[in-house]
């Protein structure tokens, strides 16, 4: 019980305002699709802040990190 209130929670945290009338299928299959767009933004940003570290190092990182953000932030292709 306390998973479902939970991924009901997470939905509602996520733009789903309709998420306690879903049936129970529809829940668990939508806070998967979060939880795997979440996993995928923090992959990103760890990536992002390890090549943002590595930048201060070494100009090469620092060039490929400015193109990253550039594509990022629609600056164009890099």
């Amino acid at each position: 019980m306390w998973g479902l209130r939970r991924e009901v929670s997470l939905l509602l945290a996520n733009g789903h305002p309709d998420a306690p009338f879903y049936p129970l299928h529809r829940v668990w299959e939508e806070a998967e699709l979060v939880v795997s767009r979440q996993n995928q933004t923090l992959a990103t940003e760890t990536l992002l802040i390890q090549m943002a570290v590595s930048s201060l190092f070494a100009k090469e990182a620092g060039r490929e990190f400015h193109k990253i953000i550039s594509r990022l932030t629609d600056g164009g292709e890099g």
